[in-house]
């Protein structure tokens, strides 16, 4: 942003009121914040647990022999390195635009910031849902998956899931079972008809609901969420072309709410914790001495990372 004036506290308060009320509302149907939740850190980079070699709850020999040391606990991953990189968005607004706005001027202004938070939050969707189809550990394609056509018409879903709950479970060891997933919109709409879902629900419903299909799991206490953020594929000056930006692929993984640098949680976002790098609705003004406007910004810093992948498991359906 050159040719412009900045001042000692460049936060706008009204309109940083305005956007944290509205983030609540934006969030809604977000997955991102729910697959790779983030872990607020003090430096640009540092190190966390990466459990990657092995199980992280070996058995131990616990008993002690005689004049012998205590049996000693190996950690089961690596050292790795997040680095987190800055990202903003910025929107001006003319002081003529305030002006030809009249006393919608304040409207006017909100709906622009609305659009600017708008577009960082499908940033961060696509971020982590980019890692996401890096991920790893990918279901086998000729066992699970084949849900749609006359071949998929056959296929036991609940069946395969559950397959997939305790092969994770027993990866991850220690008990720790696969506690969430994430089913694309248009995914969700064939599972709740599928003629192998709707056969356990025979003399009850023709198609089911989402605690029921939860339900139905082998972790019945699973958290399931719809993926249903869509975005605009179209180049600029064409036709609309929105896409979702979770479309043929279910991920079922393992993952703590309040996650830190060192638990076993399969994916997290990094997140620089300073009040000038605030993800969640802070929005700074700088004055433009050129085009005699203001400018708007919002600015971020983050890093996502993989950091258990054998907490979780990407089923591609066709």
């Amino acid at each position: 942003m050159s040719n412009v004036t900045y001042s000692a506290d460049t936060v706008n308060r009204p309109l940083t009121d305005f956007a944290v009320g509205l983030w609540p509302e934006l969030t809604k149907g977000t997955i991102a914040e729910f697959v790779a939740p983030t872990v607020p850190v003090q430096s640009t980079d540092g190190e966390y647990a990466q459990f990657d070699t092995g199980i992280p709850f070996d058995r131990v020999n616990t008993q002690i022999d005689d004049d012998a040391d205590l049996p000693q606990v190996k950690f089961n991953g690596t050292r790795a390195k997040f680095n987190i990189r800055p990202h903003g968005l910025q929107i001006p607004i003319s002081d003529f635009a305030h002006h030809r706005s009249g006393s919608a001027a304040d409207v006017y202004e909100q709906a622009k910031i609305k659009n600017m938070l708008s577009q960082q939050l499908i940033a961060r969707e696509f971020a982590v849902a980019d890692m996401v189809a890096k991920s790893t550990r990918v279901a086998d394609g000729a066992t699970y998956g084949t849900w749609k056509g006359t071949a998929g018409a056959q296929a036991d879903i609940i069946g395969q899931l559950d397959d997939l709950i305790v092969k994770v479970t027993t990866d991850c060891g220690g008990g720790i079972m696969p506690n969430k997933m994430v089913i694309p919109l248009g995914l969700w709409v064939l599972i709740k008809n599928h003629p192998s879902v709707r056969e356990r629900l025979a003399g009850i419903k023709s198609a089911a609901a989402l605690s029921e299909f939860a339900g139905m799991l082998a972790n019945p206490a699973i958290d399931i969420r719809i993926g249903s953020i869509c975005y605009n594929a179209g180049k600029p000056g064409r036709a609309k072309a929105m896409t979702p930006i979770y479309n043929s692929s279910i991920l079922l993984f393992h993952g703590e709410d309040t996650p830190t640098t060192e638990d076993f949680s399969f994916m997290k976002t990094f997140m620089l914790d300073d009040a000038n790098f605030n993800a969640n609705g802070t929005v700074h003004t700088v004055r433009n001495k050129l085009n005699n406007g203001d400018i708007h910004y919002v600015q971020w810093a983050q890093d996502v990372r993989e950091t258990a992948s054998h907490a979780g498991i990407v089923v591609n359906v066709k």
